[in-house]
């Protein structure tokens, strides 16, 4: 059986493949809405990221970079369940790379 990664480790990879995915579409000015308090404080206050957590961070700021405008918030789950089961299913895609 594989292990899924802890929600707030999904939720990190959720928001760098959706980073990649906008970089790659090549949008300049962009909004990201997330329903993790925990990744929005992490990426706005980076050195705040645990050891697990750290990498993610740091390729989420590094893609960031490329944005003429970028802005991130948080928005409860209720008001954003797309990013809630992309989060899911990112999570569970990324458990089963590894093995």
């Amino acid at each position: 059986m594989s292990q899924l990664l802890p929600i707030t480790e999904g939720e990190a990879v959720g928001l760098l493949k959706a980073l990649h995915w906008v970089v790659g579409s090549g949008l300049h000015h962009v909004v990201f809405e997330l329903d993790s308090q925990r990744i929005v404080d992490l990426v706005l206050t980076p050195k705040d990221a645990t050891f697990e957590l750290d990498a993610v961070v740091s390729d989420c700021l590094n893609l960031i970079s490329f944005f003429q405008n970028c802005s991130m918030s948080f928005v409860w789950r209720h008001a954003n369940i797309m990013a809630h089961n992309l989060a899911k299913a990112s999570s569970s895609l990324a458990s089963l790379q590894d093995h």
